[in-house]
């Protein structure tokens, strides 16, 4: 049996244990808080932009909520994502901010947030209003698709026919792509959605202080953040 003189001792560790947790491993919250929240930026337009090194986005707004909230000060680090990611694997970052989701291959090397914003993608068509298309109007479209995504898969299979483009701006026909980019280019989805997209920030791994703190300034619920921003 445990001495009695021994149980308040085993007690009030296990109190103090309970009251480090969650912790970081590498102390990124407190790091921030005694200097500065250290984010990495790779363009990713409509989730962020460095605008010349005021960054403008879905995750910029989201991060400075965040900051504002734990009282933090920003900097902001501008490089590609892969200079990014091996940084932040290193410790050398606490956010990269670079328009990931959840199929991210560096989810592998670091800790994905809570998501940020989730997006369905459909196939649009230049009409107006809610139109009702059969599966056999679909099979009789040609829908444009960029190239090096996941669309040219997922439309083949709902039996259109495919036209692979480098840029959906560049014409007005039927497309496919996340709700948010049929909106900007005046398209109507129609049909089951294709696919959904969950988008995230990154960070270090066993960061848990920092991540149960970003976790209370993310939008609990998310929609396609992107979207909802357009809307006057």
């Amino acid at each position: 049996m445990i001495g009695r003189s021994l149980l308040p001792l085993l007690v009030a560790g296990s109190l103090a244990a309970c009251s480090r947790y969650p912790a970081d491993v590498r102390g990124s919250l407190e790091q921030a808080r005694q200097g500065a929240l250290e984010v990495g930026v790779a363009d990713a337009p409509p989730w962020i932009e460095w605008n010349d090194g005021d960054p403008t986005g879905v995750e910029a707004d989201l991060i400075r909520a965040f900051a504002e909230a734990e009282d933090l000060e920003i900097e902001w680090l501008q490089r590609d994502e892969e200079t990014l990611m091996h940084a932040l694997e290193a410790g050398d970052l606490h956010i990269v901010a670079a328009g990931l989701t959840k199929k991210t291959p560096w989810k592998k090397h670091v800790s994905l947030s809570e998501p940020v914003s989730a997006c369905k993608s459909y196939i649009g068509v230049p009409v107006s209003g809610v139109p009702t298309l059969s599966d056999a109007d679909i099979k009789d479209l040609t829908v444009r698709v960029e190239r090096a995504t996941e669309f040219p898969k997922l439309v083949e299979k709902r039996g259109a026919s495919v036209e692979r483009v480098n840029d959906l701006t560049d014409g007005t026909a039927p497309a496919a792509a996340e709700e948010y980019r049929l909106a900007e280019l005046g398209l109507t989805p129609v049909g089951d959605k294709l696919s959904k997209t969950t988008h995230v920030l990154a960070i270090p791994h066993g960061e848990n202080a920092l991540y149960a703190a970003l976790t209370r300034s993310l939008p609990a619920n998310p929609g396609c953040l992107p979207l909802q921003e357009a809307r006057p």
